[in-house]
């Protein structure tokens, strides 16, 4: 299994890194094996979205909580010394001042059907963001990014879920022109880690968002967030759980093979074929730069 990960893998990203043909919108059509090595073909992002939401066999499935453990799921925290949080409350003159000078930490969460199918999006009222976004929010001195994540499903869902029920996705940068703070024009800058929490059906029907932080709520299928009118960081996001959901797949199918559960023909299939979505899902969610500058007008994302 690990020679065909390395083969699969591993040579075929080399190579086009080598020649200067990593691109998110260029995804694996098909492949050859080649020796030691395998060719790919590479499509459209398009077409190869299509792929994503086509069934696929039961060990290519929507990966459990288990399985994305298994593809490293969380932000290690390191502490040094006997650290005391402080709970100190900032007026708005005072946090405002704050926002100038510091970054401030985020944990947001892709709240997941029980399908896995589709994400809860709320659609906020104040700056920075008041528009379709993450649930989610601030961090405070201490916290694990799950530990934070919880709470913020706590406050703005009413739900109140055990840490390890949320998989770390990604961390991302934000800066926004403006803020909720006076000078509203002082604008704000996050680093937010964005979680994936998948619900129960029990649980979706006891959502209750905070009616003071959202206007709206709707469930969004992932793949029309990655085509609608939605902010590029969630898109971002979107992207990267179907990265993280790849490799898990692929995992679990490695680890299936080393426990013998499925004969040697079947278990090398599935590996190919996990190891096929997986980079492309790897080159779907590879960032187009380091920075992607918009501007929201008219309920539209414009980029600059």
């Amino acid at each position: 299994a690990w020679y065909m990960f390395q083969s699969i893998l591993l040579e075929p990203i080399g190579q086009r890194l080598a020649r200067g043909k990593w691109a998110r919108r260029l995804l694996v059509k098909d492949y050859s094996i080649v020796g030691n090595a395998c060719r790919f073909e590479f499509d459209s992002l398009e077409r190869a979205r299509q792929r994503f939401y086509v069934p696929r066999p039961a060990a290519l499935d929507t990966p459990s909580p288990h399985d994305l453990d298994l593809a490293g799921s969380l932000v290690p925290q390191f502490v040094t010394g006997d650290f005391k949080a402080q709970r100190v409350f900032l007026e708005d003159r005072e946090y405002g001042l704050a926002l100038d000078t510091l970054v401030k930490a985020c944990s947001d969460i892709l709240v997941l059907s029980a399908d896995g199918k589709k994400v809860l999006l709320g659609q906020r009222k104040v700056e920075p963001q008041p528009d379709w976004w993450f649930i989610g929010g601030r961090a405070r001195p201490g916290d694990t990014t799950r530990a934070a994540a919880a709470r913020n499903v706590k406050r703005e869902l009413g739900l109140e879920l055990p840490e390890a029920r949320f998989s770390v996705v990604a961390t991302y940068s934000m800066v926004w022109q403006f803020r909720q703070q006076a000078p509203a024009g002082n604008g704000t800058a996050d680093i937010s880690t964005v979680h994936s929490l998948q619900l129960k059906a029990a649980e979706e029907a006891r959502v209750n968002l905070d009616p003071k932080e959202y206007r709206d709520s709707k469930y969004v299928l992932l793949e029309d967030v990655l085509e609608g009118e939605y902010h590029p960081c969630l898109k971002q996001a979107v992207r990267d759980l179907l990265k993280r959901r790849a490799l898990a797949a692929l995992l679990k199918v490695m680890e299936q093979d080393r426990s013998s559960a499925v004969t040697s023909a079947e278990g090398g299939g599935l590996l190919v074929e996990a190891a096929r979505a997986f980079v492309a899902a790897h080159l779907a969610a590879e960032p187009e730069g380091e920075v992607a500058k918009v501007l929201f007008r008219d309920a539209k994302y414009v980029r600059c």
